[in-house]
């Protein structure tokens, strides 16, 4: 039997009343007691409802031979024996003069769902006795509630209307977007409850995005027991997971350093971000103000900026990020990688021309040891330098010397020889200059032209002298005769 609504069930059970009435009058042979009862009677859930019971006796009705009693299943619910009435809490029958009339009827004044199942109506009078039997069923509306949904953009989202609490099972439940009815949503089983109702779910499973904030999803149910559909709407909560991105940067040893992590691409724009060190939270990290992107999600910026040591380099810095789009925290972890800058030393010395020299650059104290090394003279590379292999010093740096060994000459004085040196942890290229002064080497051939030269000196210097002293002598001889004949 379906019933349409309220004024379906009311008009059906008017008129099967009526036909009912109507045929109780007509005598038909039969015991001496006849009762008559409507197959199945509907009421609505918390309504009140009348169990139709007519009878008829040979003769009139007489009160001190009359018993009636109404039963659910075994249980009494109501009864009236010879002039005295009982009934359980919320059931009644009629008047004694209604009785007398033959009416039988009980009415219950609110019907719950534990009123609900067949009823018997059974008429005594005298040692006669009949019976009838009635279902009461319950006309009970649906019950519609949305668990507050939340979609992430980009990921399999469901939304589920929870349909319960109504009787009979016979439902019509459609999930509709903006008006407009969706396709492939899927529907459970009606389950049956303890109460005799059923509920189900309605389940819409869709990939959302970020468009999808605008819209309005609908769950529509259409029930027999409603006069009209009844509707929930829910707008949806689209979440955007952030992304996180760190700039792989290298750190000089003794200068100051920015860790920078890129959050981008979140919504909502509340979002927890830290840096941290070995999992330790470092407290002096900060971050940008959230900045909205053209589709509407966010972005900022968390920096941590401090001056690294050696012994920062076996540390794992971490980015690390709470967000209301993501099932757990998000972490990119990253090594630092930390540079030692190299200093530079040109061990100095004088060039001989024509002698085989070395020009030695010390090249000291760089991480990593990968190192681009070159001797130029007047900017331009010299080519044929040597260099030693990078030696490891007892704090992790390296050391090497560039050596560059040519026969200068004359020509060669005044030349500026530079030591030049490119290195990751140097913002620009690293040289140091020296100006090369040239020595003239003296040869055996100068060596004997000044020994002849000076013996020569030295001998015309003797020469003189000698003539010098015969000269003095031969003139004091000369002048001793004169000085005897005076």
């Amino acid at each position: 039997m379906t019933v349409p609504g309220w004024t379906g069930v009311s008009s059906l059970a008017l008129g099967v009343g009526g036909l009912l009435l109507s045929l109780l009058f007509l005598r038909t042979p039969g015991p001496k007691v006849q009762v008559t009862t409507t197959p199945s009677s509907w009421a609505r859930l918390g309504s009140g409802v009348l169990l139709h019971c007519r009878f008829t006796v040979e003769g009139s009705v007489a009160l001190d031979s009359l018993r009636v009693q109404w039963y659910l299943g075994e249980v009494k619910v109501a009864w009236y024996d010879r002039g005295r009435s009982q009934a359980q809490s919320g059931a009644s029958l009629p008047s004694e003069k209604e009785l007398q009339s033959g009416h039988a009827s009980m009415s219950l004044a609110t019907v719950t769902p534990w009123d609900k199942g067949m009823y018997k109506c059974v008429v005594w009078h005298g040692e006669h006795h009949h019976q009838g039997e009635t279902r009461l069923h319950l006309l009970v509306g649906p019950t519609i509630s949305i668990p507050r949904p939340q979609a992430v953009a980009g990921k399999e989202t469901s939304l589920l209307c929870h349909v319960w609490g109504f009787f009979p099972m016979d439902v019509d439940v459609v999930w509709l977007r903006d008006g407009q009815v969706q396709k492939g949503f899927t529907c459970s089983s009606p389950q049956r409850k303890l109460d005799g109702t059923f509920s189900l779910t309605l389940t819409y499973t869709f990939t959302a995005d970020l468009h999808d904030s605008g819209s309005v999803f609908s769950c529509r149910v259409y029930h027999e027991v409603l006069g009209q559909s009844l509707q929930q709407d829910v707008f949806l909560d689209i979440l955007a997971a952030p992304t996180v991105s760190i700039p792989r940067q290298p750190a000089v040893v003794g200068m100051k350093t920015s860790l920078l992590c890129h959050i981008r691409g979140f919504l909502p724009k509340d979002v927890d971000v830290v840096w941290l060190r070995d999992g330790q939270v470092l407290k002096d990290s900060t971050h940008s103000s959230p900045q909205m992107n053209p589709d509407g999600t966010f972005d900022l910026t968390l920096t941590y900026t401090f001056t690294p040591a050696r012994s920062d380099a076996s540390s794992v810095f971490s980015c690390h990020v709470h967000h209301a789009a993501l099932e757990q925290p998000l972490q990119e972890d990253v090594p630092l990688v930390i540079l030692d800058a190299p200093t530079i030393s040109i061990q100095r010395q004088q060039g001989i021309a024509d002698a085989e020299t070395s020009l030695l650059c010390h090249v000291k104290g760089f991480f990593p040891k990968d190192v681009d090394v070159a001797w130029l003279r007047d900017g331009q590379v010299l080519q044929g330098s040597t260099q030693s292999s990078p030696k490891r010093n007892q704090d992790g740096t390296f050391s090497l010397t560039l050596t560059y060994t040519f026969t200068p000459t004359h020509s060669d004085a005044g030349s500026i020889f530079s030591c030049h040196v490119h290195h990751a942890a140097l913002g620009h290229p690293l040289q140091a200059n020296i100006s090369l002064n040239i020595l003239v080497q003296s040869t055996d051939m100068d060596q004997t032209r000044r020994l002849i030269i000076v013996i020569i000196i030295i001998a015309g210097t003797v020469v003189i002298i000698i003539v010098s002293h015969l000269i003095n002598r031969k003139k004091g001889h000369s002048e001793s005769p004169r000085a005897s004949k005076s």
